[in-house]
């Protein structure tokens, strides 16, 4: 529908405008509960040390930590990941991959097993998503790296599709932080990944270079 294809070019072109509008129409109640659902705003209980949880900021957490009411303004800020809103690169990581996944969640870990136990996490399981929002955030992340005006289009690679989206946040102490997160095959996802260069410009450049460097250090070793 035309819903569906105002997504896919938002997400190519990385538009700001289309998110803002976005972000209004849904709201924040909305956008605080889907971020939650994705993984935002609690540690993903990874096994390693020392992980946080990030901030997904609304209506109750302004009130309280803010001591101010929740405008507008937060929200089209919030709809382009800016504002409040703190979230890490293992977070992005669980996000991209729920796509990658169709809607399915990973928790994602270090270690397998000691000795003969099995300590790995219980299989994916379903976030009960529209399929037809899924089809058109996965549209969109082709389009990114595969159309010829795709912002991510540094990550494409001969023989190996992939899907992905660029970010370029905006940070008040220095130059943008830049960051790319992906995964291939696209049809049947076997790598996600997260490229995060702090002060590193934009999402479009490096970030997504490297992650074709990724992918094909990936395939030349039998993973993909």
């Amino acid at each position: 529908g035309h819903g569906s294809q105002n997504v896919i070019e938002g997400l190519m072109n990385s538009c700001n405008v289309f998110f803002y509008n976005t972000g209004r129409a849904l709201g924040i109640d909305n956008i605080e509960e889907f971020a939650k659902l994705f993984g935002f705003g609690k540690t993903t209980g990874i096994d390693l040390p020392g992980e946080t949880k990030g901030i997904v900021p609304g209506r109750f957490w302004k009130k309280v930590i803010k001591k101010d009411n929740w405008y507008e303004g937060d929200t089209v800020n919030l709809a382009i990941g800016q504002g409040y809103i703190l979230v890490t690169p293992i977070q992005v990581l669980e996000m991209i991959s729920i796509v990658a996944n169709n809607g399915k969640a990973v928790k994602p870990y270090i270690v397998k097993r000691i000795d003969m136990s099995d300590i790995s996490p219980a299989p994916r399981h379903d976030l009960n998503l529209s399929k037809n929002a899924i089809r058109a955030v996965r549209d969109g992340l082709y389009k990114v790296v595969n159309a010829e005006n795709g912002t991510g289009k540094r990550a494409r690679l001969e023989g190996v599709t992939i899907g992905g989206k660029t970010g370029t946040a905006e940070n008040p102490g220095g130059k943008t932080h830049a960051w790319f997160s992906g995964f291939a095959p696209f049809d049947n996802a076997k790598i996600s990944l997260v490229v995060f260069l702090e002060h590193g410009g934009k999402g479009g450049l490096e970030p997504s270079e490297i992650a074709k460097e990724i992918f094909a250090a990936a395939r030349s070793k039998g993973y993909l």
